[in-house]
């Protein structure tokens, strides 16, 4: 005799639960419910299905996870019961949930080395990071100085880590004009890598200097190469641009070589004036160093043994790598008057390298 007032079928399956809340994560929803009113047996597992697509989730108690959905798309849920006897109804639809990926926010920047430790409650990382710019072309030399390189950049996301994780950062400096004119390489532990600018030509008119070339150990890593150094008063190069594609991340610019020094001042014969020397032209923005002035044409007489000299290329900026910038030109002593100095500017300092840590 059927029991009065239960919905049992006569094949004795479960009446359906009842839904509760779907609760949207990340390509995932976690589905609450009650028990079935009435069950002649032991329930054993519960089934919650995903409307579009028919994605499931199996588990023996409340709540169960939904995985492999489509972040940005609308979903119900419905939940099963069953046991020995077989499976019950459907329960009604759930409320809609959209799944999304959880927002990336700038944990910590670093301008020097040091060490970065993952935050409480945090399981993911993305990071971009840049080398050291290359200096300017330095003294000595009869023309200006070229710009140094931009230092290259590595980035990468979705990398798991776990709460109070350490990791090893290592700045790479930007070049110095009066000593390592290339620049230092930027570190992420073992993880990422980005080369540093290479340095300005010091005895060149129409040499640059060249970006270095970001490298990173990260399957499915984005690296970019850093601007070139502007020659004969040229603008700088590129700067150094990085693209993640998730929420809270983007597209990120450092770095841009510096801005070639002035050419050089042309003598044409005894006693007249010289050629003005060129200016040099900013460098790649955002971050480059300009290039340095030329100062302006004089006239010489016969004998006369003093030039004017350059002026110092602009440093690259403080962070990021940017380039230095070229020195600048001289006014050279003209034809037939004693063997003057070679005064050309000196080139600027580059930029050091720079990381952006962000976390999920």
């Amino acid at each position: 005799m059927p029991i009065i007032g239960s919905s049992a079928s006569p094949k004795g399956v479960p009446t359906a639960p009842t839904i509760g809340t779907a609760t949207a994560g990340d390509a995932s929803a976690s589905v609450t419910f009650t028990a079935p009113s009435f069950s002649k047996l032991p329930i054993t597992s519960y089934t919650v299905t995903a409307s579009p697509g028919g994605a499931t989730g199996t588990g023996s108690s409340s709540p169960i996870t939904v995985s492999g959905l489509s972040n940005g798309t609308a979903y119900t849920f419905t939940v099963r019961a069953s046991h020995a006897n077989g499976q019950s109804a459907a329960s009604s639809a759930s409320n809609s949930a959209s799944p999304a990926q959880p927002t990336y926010a700038l944990s910590q920047t670093f301008n020097a080395s040091g060490n970065y430790t993952v935050p409480a409650s945090m399981t993911k990382i993305a990071v971009y990071g840049w080398g050291g710019g290359g200096a300017g072309g330095s003294t000595g030399s009869q023309y200006q100085g070229a710009g140094g390189g931009g230092g290259g950049g590595f980035a990468f996301q979705e990398y798991s880590v776990t709460p109070g994780q350490n990791f090893v950062v290592t700045i790479g400096a930007g070049g110095n004009r009066n000593g390592t004119r290339n620049a230092g390489t930027t570190y992420f532990s073992s993880l990422g890598t980005a080369d540093g600018g290479t340095a300005g030509s010091a005895n060149s008119h129409t040499s640059a200097g060249s970006g270095g070339g970001g490298s990173s150990g990260v399957s499915g890593a984005v690296t970019s190469n850093g601007g070139n150094g502007g020659a004969q008063g040229g603008a700088g190069g590129a700067a150094s641009s990085l693209t993640l594609n998730a929420a809270g991340l983007g597209s990120v610019t450092r770095g841009g070589g510096g801005g070639a020094g002035g050419a050089q001042t042309n003598a044409i014969s005894d006693g007249d004036a010289t050629d003005p020397g060129q200016s040099g032209t900013a460098g790649g923005s955002p971050n480059g160093g300009t290039g340095g002035q030329s100062y302006t044409s004089q006239t010489f007489s016969y004998g006369v043994t003093s030039a004017s000299q350059g002026a110092t290329g602009g440093a690259g900026g403080t962070a990021g790598g940017g380039g230095g910038g070229g020195g600048g030109g001289y006014a050279l002593r003209p034809s037939g008057g004693s063997a003057g100095p070679y005064n050309s500017g000196a080139g600027g300092n580059g930029g050091s390298g720079q990381i952006l840590v962000y976390v999920r």
